[in-house]
């Protein structure tokens, strides 16, 4: 497939402006066709920023929405959030979706974009910027940017944006030549329209799960696939009113696995619905995983384990008939510490049917469908194991979690528990397992959270097979029967650097147990004896960092600080959701 090279504007836009999609749609797959719609058709601006932002809007108040003029849903849950980020972005999730498009729009561009209300209302006329966030509570700013948070920023590439955008261009150049010859013919009284006309685009095929035909190895089983259809219950998503039953899409023992994949369609959306366990297995005992998604699938993707507790290490494709599919096993560090994804052709049966290998946690994998050099669709993986995280407290008392390794700065011991959540990004993201990676802690101590609760915290460095290194920072505070955790953003480093060398900011978030109080801090783990400050972006005093055998916090100003410096060596705070596991 030959893929054109990016355009300039949208490589530099699409990262940052998807959050804000996100923010004004409500679900990752209608972010990323509002964001393809916005960059392709600018709007009026002083720079590049504004004119995307303008186009952003322009696309989403033009876009036909159902119900009452209100915009809803929301993604599945994302690996990546902690429990108090899930309860802080539903709440908000439901907020903004009592607003019109118009008043939703307003307020994201005034409290997440940090518009003046002028440049809001000249985006929105007629809404009150100030009267639209009437009633959705204090501290707005930072819960969008929690909600923001949850957006999938990794189902896209600079590659697979500039595609998406150039496929909307050109599909509204030919709607434009279209109307053109329409005009023409009937300015010189032409009656005969077809032979004006140019020939219209051939009709895409069906996506796939459109049909009733069932692929796979037990397509010919009626009574496994009667069973299938059997007790499925109400949907478990929301897919509007009055949604079809059911279909099975495929049925098939692979690899030692056997797979029911589901296809259900509504008004508002579509739910794959995927059964696994190991192969042989009747269907009631098998594993059940739900996917919501915002229409119908162009590609469904299943990660295949025989245990539905443990990892996936291979990737089911159904897609039409005829299309190109691409998978990338997970995100690569580059020499230069940052990532990217490479993807590479898959071989399909007659069917549209494909079983990939990919790397030992197929969550990072990312499966894109390919139609007349088009990517219309980039996914991950359904029902593909579930992360190598115990965070369930045994009988409801409270237990002390096991011990890990020992850690380089700041509290010697460190819950294994704790450095597991650390390393999950690494390798829901990277594909790779704990016990493929060299771990170091380096740096680990308690700090006090918003509310008046203390949480503990582990830094780790984990080495990947290629050599590179990833720096993660994650949180945990155990209480009675529960357990509450975060994340802190993520750095990667070129192959060769000694992790013990490293130092790490991170920038922690949470609220507190009843939502009232939202606060930051900024973690550092440096090597005993370095001097660290931090440094806000915009400039100004730098913050000395009070470090205890090399481990220490800020909470003052610290949603401020953004970069910092170890014994004059540079560096950036990690933030997740912004960071390099994220992109």
């Amino acid at each position: 497939m030959r893929v054109p090279s990016p355009d300039r504007f949208v490589v530099e836009q699409w990262r940052a402006l998807l959050p804000t999609a996100y923010l004004l749609t409500g679900s990752d797959g209608a972010a990323r066709e509002l964001l393809a719609r916005g960059l392709a058709r600018p709007g009026p601006g002083e720079d590049d920023r504004s004119r995307a932002v303008a186009g952003l809007v322009r696309a989403h108040l033009r876009r036909r929405v159902r119900g009452e003029g209100t915009v809803t849903g929301t993604s599945a849950t994302p690996w990546w959030s902690s429990p108090a980020d899930v309860e802080s972005a539903r709440a908000t999730a439901a907020a903004l979706d009592r607003l019109t498009p118009a008043e939703r729009t307003a307020v994201v561009l005034r409290r997440h974009e940090g518009l003046p209300a002028d440049r809001v209302t000249a985006l929105v006329p007629g809404v009150d910027p100030d009267a639209a966030e009437a009633g959705l509570g204090g501290d707005l700013p930072a819960r969008l940017d929690v909600l923001a948070g949850q957006c999938d920023t990794s189902v896209l590439t600079d590659g697979t944006a500039a595609l998406e955008v150039a496929g909307v261009r050109s599909r509204r150049w030919r709607r434009a030549g279209l109307a053109v010859a329409v005009a023409a013919a009937l300015a010189v009284g032409t009656v005969v329209l077809p032979d004006v006309l140019p020939d219209p685009a051939p009709a895409p095929e069906p996506a796939a799960g459109l049909t009733t035909t069932v692929r796979g190895s037990l397509a010919g089983d009626a009574d496994l696939l009667a069973a299938a259809l059997e007790d499925t219950g109400p949907p478990s998503v929301d897919l509007g009113r009055d949604p079809a039953p059911p279909e099975v899409v495929y049925a098939g023992d692979v690899d030692g696995v056997r797979a029911v994949v589901l296809l259900q369609q509504g008004d508002g959306g579509a739910a794959v619905i995927v059964r696994t366990g190991p192969a042989g297995t009747p269907v009631q005992q098998l594993a059940t995983t739900t996917s919501a998604d915002s229409g119908v699938p162009a590609v469904i993707a299943v990660g295949l384990t025989a245990d539905p507790t443990g990892p996936a290490d291979t990737v089911l494709v159904l897609t039409t008939p005829g299309d190109e599919i691409e998978v990338s096993p997970g995100l690569d560090v580059l020499p230069d510490g940052t990532a990217a994804r490479t993807f590479t052709p898959v071989e399909l049966d007659e069917e549209g049917v494909g079983v990939v290998p990919v790397r030992s946690d197929a969550r990072a994998a990312r499966v894109r469908v390919v139609r007349d050099n088009e990517v219309l669709r980039t996914a991950p993986p359904v029902a593909n194991g579930g992360p190598l995280v115990e965070l369930n407290a045994v009988d409801g008392a409270e237990t002390a979690p096991p011990d890990g390794p020992d850690s380089r700065s700041g509290d010697p011991a460190v819950s294994a528990v704790e450095v597991d959540l650390a390393l999950d990004p690494v390798t829901a993201a990277t594909g790779w397992l704990p016990t493929e990676l060299a771990v170091t802690v380096l740096g680990a101590g308690t700090y006090p959270q918003a509310g008046g609760t203390t949480a503990d915290a582990v830094t780790l460095a984990a080495v990947l097979p290629g050599g590179a290194v990833v720096t993660t920072t994650a949180w945990a505070t155990f209480g009675a029967g529960s357990i509450s955790t975060g994340r802190c953003g993520s750095t990667g480093h070129p192959p060769g650097t000694d992790p013990a060398t490293l130092t790490v900011a991170a920038r922690c978030s949470a609220y507190a147990g009843d939502g009232s109080t939202f606060g930051v801090t900024v973690l550092v783990a440096a090597p005993p004896g370095v001097a660290v400050q931090l440094s806000p972006a915009a400039g100004g005093a730098t913050v000395d960092v009070g470090l205890t055998r090399g481990w220490g916090y800020v909470i003052a100003d610290a949603e401020a600080l953004t970069g910092f410096a170890a014994d004059g060596a540079l560096g950036a705070v990690s933030r997740e959701g912004a960071d390099l596991l994220s992109s």
